[in-house]
């Protein structure tokens, strides 16, 4: 859905020519200035007649690369100012600013989860899958209501068909797209398949189920709520009829405790929402540049369901109204019109059992570059480190600049197994932490670059919401 995001007044200038604010609303006159000047300037050249053949062809080359880029230009600063990608022209090419972590609701994990049994074993018999042997896996689910079928992607975890494996029972991350987009960005952009691979071969997270859902059928932005045939016909598909597909295929840990969801940008707003409003289901939710109050798109719901759905879908209202017992970590940027408003308010409603841990970033708007390094971070258990006598004592590490976060597995499904147990000096450290924790607490962390590989970050956004 496009969204609006301009102020009002000039170009607002910093110290720095760079610091231009990309999302005043005057850049719209900016990109049309541009694009008038390519139709004329392109006009106008092309009407100049030379002598010399090799200077006629060398202008009209000009001609045709000044019209196209003027025209680019233009395009790209509509697209930025209705889509908050980069709100500043520094943010195209500056690393990310510090970053502010902020914990909320819940001090421990227990106070959310409590002390469960997860049920690691299946030894049903199941159906046989599409491609056998195969790690994706593509299927049509059909709603409970209205009797439709949307496409769903599963990727199985390396090992998941080895005989050693045959009765072992995996967590579920369920994988959501922002709108406009597709499963194929889990795949292609976001390069889940290797992302998972290298943190399940490091040790820093258990082998899991990926299930990723198309949350925009025939192209409608149902908020992961509306469908076709009712307004609770995506959040039904969502909620209860691909678990129970997925229960009914897959060697699956049943509890809700191992049931995740992970999304960005308008499937970071599902990512929360599913958690929040289905607690009895998932249990913890990875939300990068989301936000927490429904922002209806070509789909809206009928008029007199309007009001109803806004109350019951308000989760900054949900978080202190019902405190569902969930663990989210939110990731967003200040800077970013999209996620920042609603991320604000919802971080100051959350209560326990609630447990939220938040990355708030100074700039760098609605941006891949944010959400991928950020689904690396959450919860995920540091690989033991070589045990030397030059170690750091870990409270003296933690005054170093460019520093680890103690350990919080707060994403309870994703961590390590019993096989693969956090090194026992981190994980008195991380316990250490929790106890002399404040429910709610702000810390300023310098640098984050040694956990924002450059490799990982993206150069352009992708996604309307």
């Amino acid at each position: 859905m496009l969204g609006n995001h301009v102020g009002a007044g000039g170009l607002v200038w910093g110290a720095r020519p760079m610091d231009v604010n990309l999302l005043d609303a005057n850049v719209q006159w900016l990109a049309g200035a541009l694009l008038v000047l390519s139709l004329v300037g392109g006009t106008w050249l092309s009407m100049l007649r030379l002598r010399r053949r090799w200077l006629m062809a060398l202008k009209n080359v000009a001609v045709i690369a000044l019209s196209i880029g003027l025209a680019m230009a233009a395009v790209a600063l509509q697209l930025n100012l209705r889509n908050a990608w980069f709100p500043k022209v520094s943010d195209l090419y500056e690393e990310p600013a510090p970053v502010e972590d902020t914990s909320v609701g819940a001090r421990t994990d227990d106070r959310t989860f409590g002390r469960v049994a997860l049920t690691r074993v299946d030894d049903r018999v199941l159906p046989l899958l599409p491609k056998p042997g195969q790690r994706l896996q593509s299927f049509t689910v059909t709603t409970s209501q209205g009797r439709r079928g949307w496409p769903v992607d599963v990727l199985l975890p390396e090992g998941y068909f080895d005989p050693a494996n045959a009765h072992r029972a995996y967590p579920v991350v369920m994988a959501l797209h922002g709108v406009p987009g597709s499963v194929s960005v889990w795949q292609g952009r976001m390069s889940l398949t290797r992302l998972t691979d290298d943190l399940v071969r490091q040790h820093r997270v258990a082998p899991f189920i990926t299930v990723m859902p198309e949350v925009t059928p025939s192209g409608m932005d149902t908020e992961c709520q509306l469908g076709p045939d009712s307004t609770n016909q995506s959040k039904t598909w969502l909620s209860k009829d691909i678990p129970d597909f997925l229960s009914a295929r897959f060697r699956v840990i049943p509890q809700r405790e191992a049931w995740a969801t992970a999304g960005y940008s308008a499937g970071g707003w599902c990512a929360a929402a599913l958690p929040m409003l289905h607690p009895q289901r998932f249990g913890s939710g990875i939300v990068l540049g989301g936000y927490f109050r429904p922002w209806w798109g070509n789909a809206k719901p009928p008029a007199s369901a309007v009001a109803e759905l806004g109350n019951r879908l308000d989760l900054p209202a949900v978080a202190r109204r019902a405190k569902p017992p969930v663990a989210l970590y939110v990731q967003t940027a200040k800077d970013d019109p999209n996620s920042w408003p609603s991320t604000h308010v919802f971080l100051t409603r959350v209560k326990a059992p609630a447990m939220v841990t938040a990355e708030i970033n100074t700039q760098g708007g609605h941006t891949f570059r944010l959400w991928m390094p950020g689904l690396t971070r959450p919860g995920w258990a540091e690989p033991c480190p070589a045990s030397s006598p030059d170690r750091p004592h870990p409270r003296r590490a933690r005054r170093r600049e460019h520093h680890q976060i103690p350990i919080r597995p707060s994403i309870v499904p994703l961590t390590p197994t019993h096989s693969h147990q956090p090194c026992p000096a981190l994980a008195r450290e991380s316990r250490r932490s929790q106890n002399s924790s404040v429910s709610s607490t702000h810390r300023a962390v310098p640098n984050r670059a040694t956990v924002t590989p450059s490799s990982s970050r993206g150069r352009m956004g992708a996604c309307t919401k």
